[in-house]
């Protein structure tokens, strides 16, 4: 898990940011509806250089509904658009401060315990059009819906030894993350395989196998080709099937 990933100072240098410098993250979600996305080009590129003021290094994860009318921007030269090929959890893990709005990816990183701000510009327009699943108050970190506001918290994080403020395991959500510990994923995979482990089957393998919509096409049929080929050397399978 995200926890369990020290190389922060490799991943750093594999975005072309040096390893010794504070990385703050911007990683706000999409505008509009599924299917009618509309990018809001005019408030993004504020944040991205509102952020871009201090001596720190804008990383910026584009959400990939809105990748294309994002790209040729022209952005101050201590902004990366981080590539594809970054994983979300690395990219977290060498992440100092997170910026971002009503993503989910804010749950991802809560249990780094390091500062996050909620920059909702759009508060009621979006609440309107989109919903929340959560109040932003109930959520860790600090928010803002200016860009005044967003400098200030910024330099406060910076200034203040990158203090979290209140302790994330009195938010009302806490639960949610409680058992981020580092050993959660291996948890996970122990109980789904128990079935297979209890079986009365010594020697023969088990295999746990996750996928998709089972849609009619090659990728299913190449699939239902691997369980008959499994099935006839005796292994054992599991199978997660979406609900």
């Amino acid at each position: 898990t995200i926890k369990n990933i020290k190389n922060a100072a490799e991943i750093k240098e594999r975005m072309g940011v040096r390893s010794d410098s504070i990385c703050v993250l911007y990683a706000p979600t999409w505008r509009g509806k599924v299917g009618a996305v509309a990018p809001d080009i005019a408030s993004f590129v504020g944040a991205v250089q509102e952020l871009a003021r201090r001596d720190v290094e804008v990383l910026v994860r584009i959400h990939h509904f809105v990748e294309q009318a994002l790209q040729n921007l022209e952005l101050p030269v201590n902004v990366t658009i981080v590539p594809a090929s970054i994983d979300t959890n690395e990219l977290l893990a060498a992440t100092d401060v997170l910026v971002t709005d009503y993503s989910s990816i804010l749950f991802d990183y809560v249990p780094l315990e390091r500062p996050i701000v909620k920059f909702a510009f759009d508060y009621e327009s979006y609440l309107q059009e989109r919903g929340l699943y959560f109040d932003l108050d109930e959520v860790p970190g600090s928010s803002c819906k200016t860009l005044p506001e967003l400098g200030v918290e910024l330099d406060h994080i910076i200034s203040s030894g990158f203090q979290v403020g209140v302790p994330q395991e009195e938010s009302p959500l806490a639960d949610l993350w409680s058992f981020e510990d580092g050993s959660s994923g291996a948890r996970a995979v122990e109980i789904l395989m128990q079935p297979l482990s209890q079986q009365d089957s010594p020697g023969r393998a088990g295999h746990l196998l996750s996928i998709g919509g089972l849609y009619p096409n090659g990728i299913t049929r190449s699939f239902e080709n691997l369980l008959k080929n499994l099935g006839r050397s005796g292994e054992r399978v599991q199978v997660l099937v979406p609900h």
